[in-house]
């Protein structure tokens, strides 16, 4: 999926550049609602910032439907990854115990995808 990350020279910066962004992924699916909430509400109180969000979500559109192979991709593990949350939101994890999972799950699956791939590719 992210193939040009691997196309970089450094393969530090490739792990770096692939943990953060499973980083951001995780933490994005457990933060609260109500952080969320709060954030886009003081941001659509304007016309302007309403008008400006519209004008960057349909270009976001536009680029996922230009990419579909890719957006799809995407889509597909954060479905994964909402369905992991919500299991271990049931089974009464604290948010930073849910955090830890899905960080510490994504990592091994990363590492275990970049050494077959290394391996056997």
């Amino acid at each position: 999926m992210f193939g040009w990350i691997k196309n970089l020279n450094s393969e530090l910066l490739t792990w770096m550049i692939a943990g953060s962004l499973l980083l951001l992924m995780d933490m994005g699916l457990t933060a609260p609602v109500t952080l969320i909430e709060v954030f886009f509400g003081s941001w659509l109180t304007s016309d302007k910032r309403a008008f400006l969000t519209v004008l960057v979500l349909a270009f976001g559109v536009a680029v996922a439907l230009t990419w579909i192979y890719l957006f799809g991709r995407i889509l597909v593990l954060l479905a994964a990854g909402t369905l992991f949350r919500l299991d271990l939101q049931r089974a009464k994890f604290k948010r930073w115990q849910a955090l830890t999972i899905l960080l510490f799950t994504c990592m091994i699956g990363y590492a275990i995808g970049i050494l077959s791939h290394e391996s056997f590719g």
